[in-house]
């Protein structure tokens, strides 16, 4: 996971061009809409998170991405829906 050129996290996966990085189209990022009166009972800011991380341990955004944001998901499977995610339900896919 990492951050992308308008501060919003994304999945990528390792790749042998030039960047050294694509982005993986396995993932969609759908919008959390909730009811009136209802939140979520913590508010995880990942690019603030991996900032603080960046300045504590003097590592580039790009480093704490590769270090503390790796996730290993299974692709192979029958369903061929994508993953979701979303920073209060994290990543998944849909209930059937």
């Amino acid at each position: 996971m990492l951050l992308d050129d308008d501060d919003k996290l994304r999945f990528y996966n390792i790749d042998s061009g030039s960047f050294g990085w694509k982005e993986s189209g396995e993932f969609d990022y759908p919008e959390l809409t909730i009811a009136d009166g209802v939140s979520a009972w913590i508010q995880a800011s990942y690019p603030d998170v991996y900032n603080h991380l960046a300045d504590k341990l003097g590592m580039e955004l790009e480093e704490v991405g590769q270090k503390f944001g790796e996730i290993c998901l299974s692709i192979y499977s029958e369903d061929s829906e994508a993953w979701r995610f979303n920073p209060v339900f994290g990543v998944f896919r849909a209930f059937e």
